[in-house]
């Protein structure tokens, strides 16, 4: 695998989207890619950068054994609970389509929309909101299923 420019930074192996993060926005991580990761703090917890250098893939869905156990950290017991994971296999298929170009100018944008609905509410972030999950917050649903409210 070719060693990942920065333009990678925000877009690890896993599929998460790190500029969508309070904690890459404040600067107290620099995504896994960058070494300033949780993939480098915690390589007992976050095994999935490793294993993708390890295969040469730089999305774990383009790996053959996908999924595997090291995505088993994202899953829970249902299918409201795993919402990380339907999201991060849903980034990781944006990327394959759109491009890495495309899709973190999509999130990016979508990112501007939520700190600017924050700073308008006097929030500094989407979770600190009252209104939090708003209608911005969601995504588009995955499936045809009907969506039962909490």
């Amino acid at each position: 695998m070719e060693k990942p420019s920065k333009e990678w930074d925000t877009v690890p192996p896993c599929g998460m989207y790190c500029g969508e993060c309070k904690s890459y926005l404040e600067d107290k991580c620099g995504g896994c890619r960058s070494g300033r990761g949780v993939a480098a703090e915690f390589p007992k917890v976050c095994t999935i950068s490793s294993c993708a250098a390890k295969r040469g893939v730089r999305l774990c869905l383009d790996c053959g054994d996908f999924p595997c156990g090291h995505m088993d950290y994202f899953k829970a017991r249902n299918l409201r609970e795993s919402a990380c994971y339907i999201d991060i296999v849903s980034n990781m298929k944006a990327v394959r389509e759109a491009g890495l170009d495309g899709f973190r100018k999509r999130k990016d944008s979508l990112v501007k929309e939520r700190l600017a609905c924050a700073k308008q509410k006097g929030v500094e972030f989407c979770d600190s909101c009252k209104d939090w999950p708003c209608e911005l917050c969601k995504n588009v649903p995955l499936t045809d299923e009907p969506q039962v409210p909490p």
